[in-house]
């Protein structure tokens, strides 16, 4: 039984650790849409994508759980929403 908590109490802290970090890209994000910094957002598209095609390579090589596959291609799925709406506000300005 201690060696089962520890477990649990280890994935909390790294859920926990992820949950910091994800508050911390979102001020990026909310900082980025109201200083209009656009170039970034285009690079954003890009890196959403890689961290698709990363997530896929390790569920593939074994390292990573297919419970992970959904998260990157949800992560896709807004790469590809922000590209449109990237290009669709481009060609309103």
């Amino acid at each position: 039984m201690p060696g089962e908590y520890r477990a649990v109490v280890r994935l909390r802290a790294r859920v926990r650790i992820v949950g910091v970090l994800m508050v911390g890209l979102s001020i990026y994000y909310i900082m980025m849409g109201k200083l209009e910094l656009r170039k970034l957002f285009v690079y954003t598209v890009a890196a959403r994508a890689w961290v698709c095609v990363a997530f896929t390579a390790m569920v593939i090589a074994g390292i990573a759980n297919t419970s992970l596959l959904p998260f990157g291609f949800i992560d896709l799925a807004g790469a590809v929403w922000t590209g449109v709406a990237l290009k669709v506000g481009a060609k309103a300005a």
